[in-house]
């Protein structure tokens, strides 16, 4: 777009158009269908002999994948009910008047502070609990064993540490801001972008530093300030998942060097290219094959739905009420960890999605559940297409759960609750400064196709 263009668009007091569009993968639909596809495909195709790799028999079979594969389906039908209704075409206009950029701002400056005061009392409670220069300067000399040495003694704070997850909620409001053209207090995104890589390194929770990263991607291919109509960037956001095995690979091999590579490279004869691939592979093909496990042992039993409901159990107060979530008198996740130890291999512990929750409340339940699920991403991916910038919000930080699905349930964690939260109270915020800013900019059209003005 050319200068003078830009210049002769409309500001509306401060305002400003922002441009949304949206490349094919970005859908829901194709993500999920994709893992599911994959669920079913690991059954099929990936042998008995293949899982020495990780130590572990196999136990996901075709009778697995199947049961598997309904709650999978019931979980994409939840997401397509959305999309039944008539979408926008694939890219929109909005106006981001004063209002939404006044919130954005206030609330994005909020969060940033709460993430800021979650990682103070995560730094007093590991220092309470013996955490000292020694073992970070451990971490830093990549000594074997460093990083689990630092986790055992700065345990997260429940309620409190966290407060941390707020910073995907305060990325996500900042990066948005500087997509539209606003780049004041950006330091406060390089801030929480530098504690999640800390975190990654140091505690070796790479899930924190995809969380602010996952939102960024999301608004860098949704969100800019000029229409979208170059064939080299729309081919480029077009084929951009092809891109994201090498970065997910990348990302993973830089902080399982210090991790595992450390300790296994002195027992292997693999190089660490081969090493870092398997264990990749096996972070997600295992949690399938866990999966199968878990429902092994478990259906039939009488025990809580930990692994269904985590957040539940790992809230400060509802926890202290239900008490221990046990099987068998034992605690669950002790349990688990037991039967990881005697068939399967403890490092990877992940128990999966599809078929624990089957395992959990049963088949029925388990469609009900996955449904909803669907239904709510789905809704928030319909709220985003329609200009809506609550449900741009919520997309950008749930998109992580589509990637995870075969690994771990993300929107039932307890670490999701406070970003939850915050999607909650902001999107709210937001919808009203939005409703406000398009009323007060007298009968202009803000959600019409790209190219399509109407004054009335």
């Amino acid at each position: 777009m050319s200068a003078a263009r830009r210049s002769a668009e409309p500001t509306f007091d401060k305002g400003r158009i922002a441009y949304l569009s949206f490349p094919w993968w970005i859908n829901p639909l194709w993500v999920a269908g994709l893992f599911v596809a994959l669920l079913v495909g690991t059954a099929f195709f990936v042998s008995s002999e293949s899982y020495v790799l990780w130590r572990v028999p196999k136990y996901v079979d075709n009778d697995y994948a199947l049961l598997a594969a309904i709650s999978g389906v019931a979980f994409l039908i939840g997401l397509a009910l959305i999309q039944i209704r008539r979408m926008p075409t694939r890219q929109l206009e909005i106006y981001v008047g004063s209002n939404i950029i006044r919130v954005a701002q206030k609330s994005a400056r909020v969060t940033f502070w709460i993430a800021i005061l979650g990682y103070i009392f995560w730094v007093v409670a590991a220092l309470r609990q013996g955490a000292g220069i020694q073992q970070v300067q451990a971490v830093l000399n990549f000594q074997e064993g460093s990083v689990g040495d630092l986790k055992r003694v700065s345990v997260p704070v429940g309620g409190l540490t966290t407060l941390t997850q707020l910073a995907a909620i305060s990325v996500t409001l900042r990066f948005f801001l500087i997509r539209v053209g606003i780049r004041d207090r950006v330091w406060e995104l390089y801030v929480l972008l530098a504690l999640s890589v800390m975190r990654a390194f140091f505690y070796g929770e790479r899930l924190a530093l995809i969380e602010v990263a996952v939102p960024i991607v999301i608004l860098l291919v949704v969100v800019s300030q000029a229409q979208r109509k170059a064939a080299g960037g729309t081919f480029v956001r077009a084929v951009l998942p092809v891109l994201a095995v090498p970065a997910l690979w990348s990302v993973f091999a830089i902080f399982e060097y210090s991790r595992s590579w450390l300790a296994y490279r002195l027992t292997t004869d693999k190089t660490f290219f081969e090493y870092i691939t398997d264990r990749l592979l096996g972070y997600y093909i295992t949690s399938i094959n866990n999966s199968s496990l878990y429902h092994q042992k478990l259906v039939g039993l009488t025990h809580d739905p930990l692994f269904s409901f985590p957040a539940v159990w790992d809230s400060p107060v509802v926890g202290q009420l239900l008490g221990p979530a046990v099987v068998s008198g034992t605690g669950v996740r002790s349990w688990w960890s037991a039967t990881l130890a005697s068939r399967g291999n403890p490092e990877f512990n992940n128990a999966g999605t599809f078929l624990v929750v089957d395992a959990d409340i049963g088949t029925f339940g388990s469609v009900v559940y996955w449904m909803v699920l669907g239904i709510l991403i789905g809704l928030a991916y319909y709220k985003m297409r329609t200009g809506r910038l609550a449900g741009l919000l919520a997309y950008a930080t749930v998109f992580l759960g589509l990637l995870e699905l075969l690994r771990i349930i993300y929107w039932v964690q307890g670490r999701f609750v406070p970003t939850l939260i915050g999607i909650v109270i902001v999107g709210a915020m937001l919808s009203n400064a939005q409703d406000e800013d398009e009323a007060n900019t007298s009968g202009y059209l803000m959600q019409a196709n790209l190219g399509e003005r109407t004054h009335v």
